[in-house]
């Protein structure tokens, strides 16, 4: 398959992971408007590509991801002409609402989501984090929410943060300005495994794609779907729901080939060809 041409992402698809570098390390990855934009337009591409099993985000240089791009949002208030205001928070909603949508089709995608943080994930970088399904981490990750800080709102990351960490632990980022180093992150449940450096982090970031392989592509991606809507579903339709998807699934090709599998004593095909 191809993807799309990009300036601000590294791309590479390998072995059905598509590897989706940051590749603004002069701004430490900051989220411009054309960054995010090209985020969207490689989530789009495989939205429907179950060949491509995993997305993996990492970030180039010694950074993750620093957050908004503070220096384009600058300029863009300057470029607004100041005799009208309409049109200054108009550009500021578009940019805000793209990044928001970013993060709802990182949540949506149906493939899994992984985040391998070096360095610091701040602001929006942290909202990259809480919408992946696995977060790794080295030892020199952190991990913030500043917005406050400078007198900003973390709007569009504030959903993904309570359900990432809670209530609680969310209000304490934006009270206080927060940054946490790896090993706390861990505990706090934002990140799930803590490697010694950055080999150790490829070596976990294979581990967890083998897993992946071994998972049916529309198995996960109904699953996905259930777990995302499940809390906010009314109890009585999400029973209907989950037992429709259910049924479907064990109607389906990969429900027979996994109970042939099972019964054979075989990998199914969807995990055969990397196990073999």
């Amino acid at each position: 398959m191809h993807l799309p041409d990009c300036s601000c992402l590294a791309l590479r698809l390998d072995d059905g992971a598509v590897y989706a570098t940051l590749d603004r390390p002069a701004a430490r990855n900051a989220l411009s408007r054309e960054l995010v934009a090209e985020l969207r337009k490689v989530l789009a591409a495989v939205a429907h590509r179950r060949e491509v099993r995993a997305i993996v985000l990492r970030g180039a240089g010694d950074a993750f991801c620093a957050g908004g791009d503070v220096k384009e949002m600058r300029s863009l208030l300057r470029a607004s002409p100041r005799a009208d205001p309409d049109e200054r928070r108009r550009r500021l909603v578009e940019t805000s609402r793209a990044f928001g949508l970013l993060l709802a089709e990182l949540d949506r995608a149906p493939q899994v989501v992984i985040a391998a943080v070096e360095g610091p994930a701040m602001g929006g970088g942290l909202g990259l984090v809480c919408a992946a399904d696995v977060v790794l981490a080295t030892g020199e990750a952190r991990f913030g929410l500043p917005e406050t800080t400078l007198g900003l709102v973390p709007a569009q990351i504030a959903p993904f943060i309570v359900r990432r960490l809670g209530p609680a632990r969310a209000r304490r980022f934006v009270a206080t300005g927060a940054v946490v180093g790896a090993r706390e992150a861990r505990e706090i449940g934002l990140v799930d495994h803590v490697a010694a450096d950055a080999e150790a982090l490829d070596a976990r970031l294979a581990k967890v794609l083998h897993d992946v392989r071994r998972c049916a592509p529309h198995a996960v991606a109904a699953t996905k779907e259930l777990l995302r809507t499940a809390g906010a579903a009314d109890p009585a339709r999400f029973v209907e729901q989950a037992a429709g998807v259910f049924a479907d699934a064990l109607l389906g090709e990969e429900g027979q080939e996994g109970l042939h599998a099972f019964a054979a004593r075989r990998p199914p095909r969807w995990a055969a060809a990397k196990d073999e």
